[in-house]
């Protein structure tokens, strides 16, 4: 055993410790904290350490269990030793089960039990939520990081505080926690999945971290975590700097890439880090998603993308967009027959989608109307070619148009879009207007000769077209 010189140095220590971390939280006795608690040795000893603190010091606690309903045994066993370090603590607990949808991977489990604990946070009226991590889990986080590429952001590794969770331990040992259990003869409960060496994780805490220990000892680690703590100050700037130019560069949920240029270089991976997870991307944006994305900030030509976990990110031109993925569908398929409307003008004739809109009226043909960009267009077009079957369609591979804006011959519409800029997912939603199936207006492109005076008639239908851009 220890002697007791020892022991009480190294209580004294965490002791120390766990101050520095609730006081980093602006946690007091005033607060009210939730213990999250598996069972396991390191939140076993925060518990102990966080009772064993004076009153005037003691947030009032209240201690948390999640059962993740995968190993009912091994959940018993977890429970009743928290339930029973609670009440030996005179302390409230709650034991929450979650549900996982069948899925038992890491990162969904950590999805579950962190909202499951700031659901209970929420209505138990919990100013924070306690979690044990330690020196070590910190060291491992910016490993497993580095090793993945990650910027500084990764390599600053847990924060102290984020919202309402706190990780007041972060300054402790792993071994130091235990013997200090040890030496107040409190049991803890053993996960075997900690030893499970098919996780990187894992082989970084029980391959590389003892090796690195080794070379640096104690001291080495706890100037990593000091300097961690460094690189999060620095971080918390500069991220303020890169939302700052993020604000300048982004419209509308786009990245403009002339502004985007403009940025320094040193803040573009962090301005796209950002966006993409507020776009939606599935787990953390890692140096393969990134450099991929910059590929496309490279790119000539019209539009191209890149597959990123659950997002698709375009280039369209001089913009960058981020969409959800989802499953590419066929090409629209529908036939507006304008017959009915144009018996009740005015009216408006929506796309089945809502992509598009053509409101028809009668012209006024003192005034004629020809007034076109690439998402708008009003034009006066002869009642009677709309006499002949008039119908709104997708436009078709193959599709051809006569002159256009005074150009000479017959040319695709593919092309006629791609040179005039339109990004290819609206080129397949983009309507053609035929005529006994001859096409005689194309919206947006100024297709001649239905904007020339020479060919109104008598009377003349105004249509005005517009395309909603999301």
């Amino acid at each position: 055993m220890a002697p007791a010189s020892r022991i009480e140095k190294n209580e004294s220590k965490l002791l120390s410790c766990l101050r520095g971390g609730l006081r980093r939280a602006d946690l007091d006795a005033d607060s009210a904290l939730i213990a999250a608690v598996s069972g396991g040795a390191d939140s076993t000893a925060m518990l102990a350490l966080l009772a064993s603190l004076p009153a005037d010091e003691r947030p009032r606690l209240s201690v948390a269990y999640i059962n993740h309903g995968i190993e009912p045994a091994r959940h018993i066993r977890e429970h009743q030793h928290v339930a029973r370090q609670a009440a030996s603590c005179g302390l409230p607990f709650v034991a929450i089960a979650i549900e996982n949808g069948g899925r038992h991977d890491e990162a969904t489990l950590r999805r579950a039990r962190y909202q499951a604990l700031e659901d209970h946070a929420r209505t138990s009226g919990a100013t924070a939520i306690a979690t044990a991590h330690t020196r070590e889990d910190q060291i491992e986080t910016m490993l497993g990081r580095f090793i993945r590429g990650a910027g500084r952001r990764g390599l600053a590794g847990i924060a102290d505080t984020r919202g309402s969770w706190v990780r007041p331990l972060l300054d402790a040992g792993r071994e130091d926690l235990r013997n200090y259990l040890r030496a107040r003869d409190i049991a803890w409960c053993d996960d075997p999945g900690n030893d499970d060496k098919r996780y990187t994780r894992n082989r970084i805490r029980h391959v590389l971290l003892p090796k690195l220990h080794e070379e640096a000892g104690d001291v080495g680690f706890a100037r990593i975590v000091r300097g961690a703590r460094r690189l999060r100050e620095e971080e918390s700037f500069l991220e303020r700097e890169a939302a700052r130019y993020r604000a300048f560069v982004e419209r509308d949920r786009h990245l403009d890439l002339v502004a985007l240029a403009e940025v320094p270089d040193a803040l573009k991976p962090r301005l796209l880090r950002s966006w993409l997870t507020d776009s939606g991307v599935h787990g953390p944006v890692e140096l393969d998603h990134l450099e991929a994305v910059e590929v496309l900030l490279g790119a000539a030509g019209g539009s191209s993308r890149v597959d990123l976990p659950g997002l698709v990110v375009t280039r369209e031109y001089e913009s960058l967009r981020a969409d959800i993925r989802w499953e590419p569908a066929a090409a629209p398929a529908y036939a507006l027959t304008l017959d009915e409307p144009l018996r009740r003008l005015p009216c408006v004739v929506r796309a089945p989608g809502g992509e598009w809109e053509l409101s028809l009226g009668t012209a006024d043909n003192t005034a004629m109307a020809c007034h076109r960009a690439p998402y708008f267009e009003e034009v006066d077009i002869p009642a009677r070619l709309l006499a002949r079957d008039p119908v709104l369609r997708p436009i078709a591979s193959g599709d051809r148009t006569g002159r256009v804006r005074g150009r000479m011959g017959s040319r695709k519409l593919h092309d006629l879009l791609v040179d005039a800029r339109i990004p290819g997912r609206m080129r397949r939603i983009w309507p053609v207007l035929t005529c006994e199936r001859r096409i005689v207006w194309v919206p947006g492109l100024g297709a001649e000769p239905l904007a020339d005076p020479s060919t109104l008639g008598d009377r003349n239908i105004r249509v005005c077209w517009r395309m909603h851009l999301r």
